[in-house]
């Protein structure tokens, strides 16, 4: 019988080494994991690629720096191309700081995913807990996980698009289901009458006919009841918004999370974080958001997810929320981070094939299914160049289209990886002018904006990272905003014919209403300053509170 069992690939040339690193692998991993040695570096693509071409899966690849015929991030570097999905581990010293600028280096360029120390034993949890959680990514990026909901729709439905973005960026364990393939055909079979398209089929058996977000949050129990007042309702929930809700429910306050959509904001959809304090071999910003999201919820955070604020009132005792679906919260203190929103194309060819092909938004969901595609990537910043090295593990090609002469602002090391890949290009000047496809994406039409000339490509998918607005329209005029919509706070608010007084960094215009994140006029575009804006926006809502008169409660008024 055959064993299909995804693969770990060990590689040492040194005997007793990798005996080692193979015996402490398997006690935790052998179940689960088949464990392939390998003893020679010039022999490892060839067995690799038999791994492959047999339709083994490579999960993990481990490889020794110090190898007498070639060092581990050469070796790795060079199976990046054969294996672009599996995570690659470079093992070596923590003494041998020589190697430093090699591995640095390494994992700038993408070349490896992770250097670890050798286990001190074959029981060495701090190494063996590295190693799991690495093979925990490749298996949710795989989809090798336990469904717990299953989604049911038209290959290129964009609401279910919307819908399987949305709830996998919550860590629910979802299933795909193609109504059109024989496993969604007899899913179909099986629902109610009437039922229609998208659907989703919880845990318990309900199905859920054609549902909004909101639909799937209550459903799951996320929801929470608003007949009781908040000390402190924070609209957002992307870094700023879920720091101030840890903060905020971990000092005692009463904290709600208002959510329209996504859980973790633009921020969720990030394939790699590098520059997160940290994680040293990067974090995917789904997995930051949810472990924030873990952490306020365990504290006790209430959440609100798929309803939009539409409005907001203040009276003598505290704010009211209004909200879409016409119910209101309550609060002592108002905390806006709901970040920003893509800005669109415009380009009605291109807009009309929105969830078929063309995405705005990172693609962190897609990637894995554009295996062997070109595909295209739209943006000039660091967003977009994320993206472009993230989607190239998967595609035939990845192509970012920047309509300025430089990249100047993409951070360096990203620079460096967009150069290093074979199978990207950097197309500067050039912009879309049409995209052509009946019923999904099949071309697009290029524009090179210096020279005039137009040319035709194919295209699997392209994905839109043109920079972002902030959507406040929904506040009242007493809530201050630059020309573009982002919320005047601190000395900004004073310099605009305030009254002169001291006005705290994070405060609005409105006292008790307070900005964090990227929707704050002036703030740093940055993960770790959007934390840090969430917090310190709690700490001056304390002194705030300490001066406000008690909240009635809801249920009195």
């Amino acid at each position: 019988m055959t064993d299909r069992r995804p693969v770990i690939v060990v590689i040492s040339e040194d005997d007793a080494s990798r005996a080692r690193i193979v015996e402490s692998i398997a006690r935790w991993f052998a179940t689960d994991y088949r464990i392939v040695e390998v003893a020679a570096a010039a022999v490892a693509i060839d067995v690799i690629g038999q791994l492959r071409d047999g339709n083994g899966e490579a999960a993990l690849v481990i490889a020794e720096q110090r190898m007498p015929s070639e060092l581990g991030t050469s070796l790795l570097g060079r199976l990046r191309d054969v294996l672009p999905t599996s995570r690659r581990v470079v093992l070596a010293s923590w003494a041998d700081t020589s190697a430093t600028p090699t591995l640095t280096r390494a994992s700038l360029l993408g070349e490896i995913d992770a250097v670890v120390g050798w286990p001190w034993s074959v029981t060495d949890e701090q190494f063996l807990a590295t190693i799991g959680n690495l093979l925990a990514d490749w298996a949710t990026e795989h989809g090798r996980y336990v469904e717990s909901t299953k989604l049911l729709a038209e290959p290129d439905d964009p609401e279910a698009q919307v819908l399987r973005d949305t709830v996998v960026r919550w860590a629910v364990p979802l299933g795909f289901y193609d109504v059109k393939s024989e496993a969604g055909r007899e899913l179909a079979s099986r629902l109610p009458g009437r039922t229609e398209l998208p659907a989703i089929l919880l845990p318990d058996g309900r199905v859920l006919s054609r549902p909004t977000i909101g639909d799937i949050a209550t459903a799951l129990g996320a929801n929470t009841d608003l007949s009781e007042p908040f000390d402190v309702a924070i609209v957002g929930s992307g870094p700023a918004g879920m720091a101030a809700a840890v903060y905020g429910v971990s000092e005692g306050l009463r904290t709600l999370v208002i959510e329209s959509s996504a859980l973790g904001g633009q921020a969720s959809a990030s394939p790699l974080i590098r520059n997160y304090l940290g994680f040293p071999a990067g974090i995917s910003g789904a997995d930051l958001m949810t472990r924030a999201l873990r952490q306020a919820w365990t504290l006790g955070a209430h959440l609100l997810i798929g309803r939009y604020a539409v409005g907001l009132e203040q009276d003598a005792d505290g704010f009211t929320i209004a909200l879409d679906d016409g119910s209101t919260a309550r609060t002592r203190s108002v905390v806006l981070a709901m970040g920003v929103r893509y800005r669109k194309l415009g380009i009605p060819s291109v807009e009309r094939l929105v969830g078929r092909g063309v995405f705005y938004g990172a693609g962190a969901t897609e990637a894995p299914g554009v295996a062997g595609e070109d595909v295209f990537v739209v943006g000039g910043g660091n967003s977009g160049a994320q993206a472009t090295v993230y989607l190239a593990r998967y595609a035939r090609s990845a192509t970012l289209l920047v309509r300025g002469s430089s990249i100047d602002d993409v951070s360096e090391y990203l620079v460096e990886q967009l150069h290093d890949r074979p199978n990207i290009e950097v197309r500067l000047n050039t912009e879309i002018v049409e995209a052509r496809g009946e019923g999904r994406l099949a071309s697009l039409v290029l524009r090179d904006r210096a020279a005039g000339a137009t040319e035709e490509r194919p295209a699997f998918a392209v994905f839109v990272l043109i920079g972002a607005r902030p959507r406040t329209d929904w506040l009242p005029a007493s809530v201050e905003r630059d020309e573009r919509g982002f919320v005047l706070t601190g000395e900004d608010v004073v310099g605009r014919g305030g009254s002169g007084e001291p006005v705290p960094t994070m405060r609005a215009s409105v006292p008790g209403i307070f900005a964090a994140g990227d929707v704050r006029h002036g703030s740093i575009k940055r993960v770790a300053a959007s934390v840090g804006e969430g917090a310190a926006a709690i700490r001056e809502i304390h002194e705030y509170l300490a001066a406000a008169r008690p909240l009635a409660s809801a249920t009195t008024r």
